[in-house]
């Protein structure tokens, strides 16, 4: 009896997989020490060519300040004294120059480069809500060119009725880290900017030289030495010296304004007021205590009607012609 042919064993698939990590594990711990120091290299080489990155390559930064211009017809595109305002007057070459020196920053940039990096905008509240609802209607995917067209079209209508007296001047700068001008004297630059273009526009333009009665020594004709008439005279000028004060404290930097003697504005705002809750009310009541003609006190007493009356007309004329720009607002926007 023959017994079948015999066939060597065929090893298991996992046998055959097997391969032993021992060599390489041995071979790491050998060069372990070698193997550590070069990732501690690569690491400090990384490193350092971020800090080169973060150093010589340029970087974008900028600042900006809000702005408000409140002198009387601001909105109107001219000062008080009727001379043409422009808003690109406050980044005028003469005055960025001298900050420019003031402040040393040629060490930073350039003269041009520190001139080109200033932009004026217009900002404001107003603007911020415009602006959201048009892009809020714009966003409609169903609008068709045609009614694209209509609603930039009402947008720009209706950014021309805003009045243009909130700005937004900006800086910004591309320089190395080195380069660039420090956070803290930017701001500083931008409030000088306002500041210097306040003070020229006062002091050089004479923006603020009303076509009214500026106060002054009191010079009265000979009908002025009438008391009465002589306090008539106090009163309106004490009134136009209010309306110069306050327009000069509205512009920008107004505050910071001084007379060559040192006086600031907020002294004289102080001097104005005992003016005119102390001393002129005392005036008036020795005055009113020294008249005993009945005539006189009668005449007295119609002078002050007709102030009341004419204050209340040009109340009443205001609120017309509030009355009637609300009304064509009304219709524009219907």
């Amino acid at each position: 009896m023959s017994l079948p042919p015999s066939f060597p064993p065929v090893p298991s698939l996992g046998d055959e997989d097997f391969i032993s990590l021992a060599p390489l594990w041995g071979l790491i711990r050998r060069y372990r020490r070698w193997l550590e120091l070069a990732f501690l290299a690569l690491v400090v080489l990384a490193g350092g060519l971020v800090s080169a990155t973060y150093i010589v390559l340029p970087k974008r930064v900028g600042a900006g300040l809000e702005f408000t211009l409140n002198f009387p017809d601001a909105a109107l595109g001219v000062y008080p004294n009727r001379l043409p305002f422009r808003p690109e007057d406050l980044l005028e070459t003469s005055l960025l120059r001298g900050l420019y020196e003031q402040n040393n920053l040629q060490v930073y940039l350039k003269f041009d480069e520190f001139k080109s990096g200033f932009s004026l905008e217009r900002a404001g509240e107003e603007l911020d809500l415009l602006q959201k609802e048009f892009r809020a209607r714009l966003d409609d995917r169903k609008l068709t060119l045609a009614d694209r067209e209509k609603i930039e079209a009402q947008y720009e209508a209706q950014l021309q009725s805003l009045p243009p007296t909130t700005y937004r001047l900006n800086f910004t700068q591309n320089a190395r880290q080195a380069r660039l001008i420090p956070p803290v004297l930017l701001t500083k630059i931008l409030e000088e900017v306002l500041r210097q273009w306040s003070d020229d526009a006062v002091k050089q333009k004479k923006v603020l030289a009303f076509a009214a009665r500026l106060p002054g020594q009191m010079s009265l004709p000979e009908r002025g030495r009438d008391p009465l008439i002589a306090m008539m005279e106090l009163l309106e000028r004490t009134r136009v010296l209010a309306e110069g004060l306050g327009a000069l404290a509205r512009l920008p930097g107004g505050y910071q304004a001084s007379l060559p003697d040192g006086t600031r504005l907020a002294d004289l705002f102080l001097r104005l007021n005992f003016l005119q809750e102390i001393r002129i009310p005392q005036v008036r009541s020795a005055l009113f205590g020294s008249i005993a003609d009945p005539a006189q006190a009668a005449s007295i007493e119609r002078v002050f009607r007709l102030q009341v009356r004419i204050r209340e007309d040009r109340l009443r004329l205001a609120q017309e012609k509030l009355r009637g720009a609300l009304s064509t607002y009304r219709d524009y926007l219907a």
